[in-house]
């Protein structure tokens, strides 16, 4: 008390340096007591970042906080990157302190793109998709998918899979030519849904089409103009059920 004249040091090193006092309660301290912006990285913590980013050993076999801070900061760049703060209003929820970010670097607003923590740990892979609704005279155009392939038999919005880093209104397009030999004008996205199949996760876009002329079946699927009311009673993929439930008005 003598020797800081009678207030608790604000950084880092100092505290530290104090008997039973290690990084997390340091961090903490200067996070709680100071409003600063320091990292408190505990052992659940440590293995949230190793089952995400996989680097290296596994967190218990590091040596203390910072080699696992170490593991953070050395992530390649557009890498998935998680804010460490309890809900929206930060460690604080009665105005004592301003929402901040407890990992410095390490923007708030960044989430997770397009990354499941369970895919990685199945091997699975998520699928980027497109499809085309196409309404006519109160009709929607739909397609059937073949035999041999995935979910052969059941009736879909014309589309398929991205090509890596397309965009995906040029994938709409192409997909529509490919498929029915037609050009289209790819309008709003009216419906995003992911579905996680047994094999694989499929991202699904679904934009609102208009071709012209008469679309004709390059690949030998069937194809139907349905009415609203038929849909309810079609078998369509699973990730298109909530979808066929607004647009049938079930």
């Amino acid at each position: 008390m003598e020797r800081y004249g009678g207030r608790l040091p604000e950084d880092d090193e100092t505290l530290r340096s104090f008997k039973g006092i290690g990084a997390y309660t340091a961090g903490a301290i200067r996070s709680f007591a100071f409003r600063q912006r320091a990292a408190i990285l505990d052992t659940n913590v440590a293995r949230v970042l190793y089952r995400v980013f996989r680097q290296g050993r596994r967190p218990e076999e590091s040596r203390g906080q910072a080699a696992s801070l170490a593991r953070v900061g050395s992530a390649r760049s557009g890498a998935p990157r998680l804010r460490l703060q309890p809900g929206p209003d930060g460690s604080w929820r009665h105005g004592l302190q301003r929402p901040e970010s407890q990992m410095p670097g390490v923007s708030d607003v960044e989430r997770l793109p397009e990354l499941s923590v369970h895919a990685r740990r199945r091997g699975m892979t998520t699928v980027l998709v497109t499809a085309a609704v196409i309404e006519r005279d109160g009709r929607f155009l739909v397609t059937r998918r073949q035999a041999g392939v995935h979910l052969a038999g059941v009736w879909e919005f014309p589309g398929g899979k991205c090509l890596p880093g397309e965009p995906l209104d040029i994938c709409m397009a192409r997909e529509l030519f490919e498929e029915l030999a037609v050009v289209a004008a790819v309008g709003e996205e009216i419906f995003v849904t992911t579905h996680e199949y047994p094999e694989r996760i499929v991202e699904l876009h679904f934009f609102r089409c208009e071709i012209a002329g008469e679309p004709m079946p390059q690949q030998g699927q069937e194809m139907r103009w349905a009415a609203r009311a038929e849909l309810a009673s079609m078998e369509f993929p699973p990730a298109d059920a909530e979808l066929i439930a607004r647009l049938s008005g079930a």
